[in-house]
């Protein structure tokens, strides 16, 4: 967990529901663990990142009373190839697992760019992610040999802390549902062991594509894709024209 506030709310609110149904939940939280991180986007992470991340997200769970486990006592030191260039992160593994390429999303992201230059400071983004990673990767699988988990939820699934606990998850059977926001403004999309904001459905229309619209769900679906076409009820503006 980190401190995206909207993304707390929401898990918050989860959490709750939960636990009104009788279960028990557990928030899992970075406790200033890493040097790298894609809670930062779009340059280099200041000094002060992770210190604001964790004293934002201990004050926001205390507020809503709810038990954190910090991951920081599971995780040991971590060792990589220094200096290796982007193909060769890449293809870094760690005990089976693809480390470089689960943590590649997240070096996007962090860079807000589709493709990775290789660059003295990308490597060391690049490899710091990975070191974070193998951290991660290590203290989770500590946490799973000493503790019974039913299931876990996460948001997106595919940044590189939320990808290795979803991998190792599922290596051990453990389902995960993993949630983004949805496409229309004030909805959220989920998945069950598969990443929310793929957005492939196919049982679900598999099971509704046989049947045929009423007239006021096709009216309701044309206004949709009306409203699409200029940027309405979506999480963003794209256009910013003023059209409404």
């Amino acid at each position: 967990l980190r401190y995206w506030p909207i993304h707390h709310a929401w898990e918050s609110v989860l959490a709750h529901a939960l636990r009104a149904r009788g279960y028990e939940t557990e928030f899992l939280v970075c406790d200033e663990c890493f040097s790298v991180c894609d809670y930062r986007a779009g340059g280099k992470m200041p000094e002060s990142a992770c210190a604001i991340c964790h004293k934002n997200s201990a004050a926001f769970l205390d507020e809503f009373r709810l038990p954190v486990r910090r991951l920081g006592s599971f995780i040991k030191g971590a060792s990589i190839p220094k200096r290796a260039t982007l193909g060769e992160y890449r293809q870094v593994r760690h005990e089976g697992s693809p480390i470089g390429e689960w943590c590649y999303q997240s070096l996007c992201r962090y860079l807000l760019v589709g493709n990775v230059i290789d660059t003295v400071e990308n490597r060391d983004v690049y490899g710091g992610m990975i070191e974070a990673a193998i951290r991660v990767h290590d203290g989770f699988a500590a946490l799973l040999e000493r503790e019974r988990i039913h299931a876990l939820v996460l948001v997106n699934g595919k940044f590189f802390l939320e990808r290795v606990l979803f991998e190792l998850s599922r290596r051990r059977g453990i389902d995960v549902l993993t949630y983004e926001r949805g496409r229309i403004q004030d909805t959220l999309t989920f998945a069950w062991n598969a990443f929310a904001n793929d957005g492939a459905d196919e049982a679900t229309w598999t099971a509704a594509k046989s049947h045929k619209l009423t007239p006021g769900q096709d009216a309701r679906l044309t206004q949709y894709l009306d409203d699409r076409v200029y940027g309405k009820k979506s999480t963003t503006d794209p256009w910013n024209l003023g059209i409404r």
